[in-house]
């Protein structure tokens, strides 16, 4: 004979006050469609017969980008780029090892300029208030005798 499942010893039961109702949506449309001019199998045995990139390191203490690539043949190619950070807006690496560097417009130079010296006219201002301020609660602090002791400023 089978075996039996034995009967369980206590049961919990959940109480809910509703049960919320049940969302149905339907699929939108796809907004992209990307159609695949040659099938999968011609796809792979091209990019096996490509370069194909190893790895990237990117260096902004030396302003450098170094790429390592690998050939078909499993020699290492290893590439270095000099770039300068501040007109660099984006690097693009494909995955066969090219590089792309996208620099950034005279517009977005002006206002990063503008938007720096602006930051360091603050500061200055900030630096100014604090060594104006604290000497005049020293001169008020003198005046008032709290200290002990009066000072008198001829000015």
């Amino acid at each position: 004979p089978p075996p039996v499942a034995a009967k369980p010893i206590k049961t919990d039961t959940a109480k809910v006050r509703h049960i919320a109702p049940i969302l149905v949506t339907k699929p939108t449309p796809a907004k992209k469609v990307k159609i695949q001019r040659t099938p999968d199998t011609l796809e792979r045995r091209r990019r096996e017969k490509a370069t194909i990139m190893k790895g990237g390191k990117l260096d902004f203490t030396r302003n450098r980008y170094d790429i390592q690539k690998i050939t078909p043949r499993g020699t290492i190619i290893e590439s270095s780029y000099s770039f300068d950070p501040e007109t660099v807006k984006a690097i693009i690496v494909s995955d066969t090892g090219s590089l792309e560097v996208v620099h950034k417009t005279d517009k977005e130079l002006l206002q990063q300029f503008r938007r720096e010296r602006r930051k360091r006219r603050w500061g200055t201002v900030k630096e100014f208030a604090k060594y104006s301020l604290s000497l005049y609660g020293g001169y008020k602090l003198g005046k008032s005798g709290l200290l002990g002791f009066k000072v008198n400023l001829k000015f």
